[in-house]
């Protein structure tokens, strides 16, 4: 996160709310009709998030955390042209995923921000490489309001 503007901003930590989308499992208790959905959603910086479902005898889980020397206190200031990373790691199943976070406000209730979407497939040993765009079949679009 960072401060782009010439004023100091006040940040509320459980206004960001990162968001994994990705290749969507099959079965009844999957939200997506499509081929992709979101697998971390309405999630924050302040805790952390995991959910887990079965479909027949398999099992889908997801979940992340926030790594605790990185973890941003609940309210705090960014001056002007100041930045602060936070290492977000998640547990799920290979695949291709795409993560960003926004910020504001809560679900719906005022105009909010969103950063770039990182795109990376994460092979059968955990490793996560940059999706090769041209190779990539989970293309997202966010509609302008």
């Amino acid at each position: 996160m960072r401060n782009a503007g010439d004023k100091p901003v006040k940040v509320d930590s459980s206004e960001f709310g990162p968001a994994l989308l990705g290749l969507s499992p099959k079965g009844p208790f999957w939200a997506s009709d499509g081929k992709s959905g979101a697998w971390i959603t309405r999630g924050d910086l302040v805790n952390t998030s995991s959910w887990e479902c079965r479909s027949g005898s398999v099992k889908y889980s997801a979940s992340y955390t926030i790594d605790p020397r990185s973890r941003p206190p609940k309210r705090f200031e960014l001056a002007p042209g100041q930045s602060k990373k936070v290492r977000v790691t998640f547990k799920v199943p290979p695949g291709q995923y795409q993560f960003m976070v926004g910020y504001g406000g809560g679900v719906h209730e005022e105009k909010s921000l969103a950063s770039n979407a990182i795109s990376f497939d994460l092979n059968d040993k955990g490793i996560a490489t940059p999706a090769k765009p041209e190779l990539s079949s989970v293309r997202y679009v966010v509609p302008d309001k």
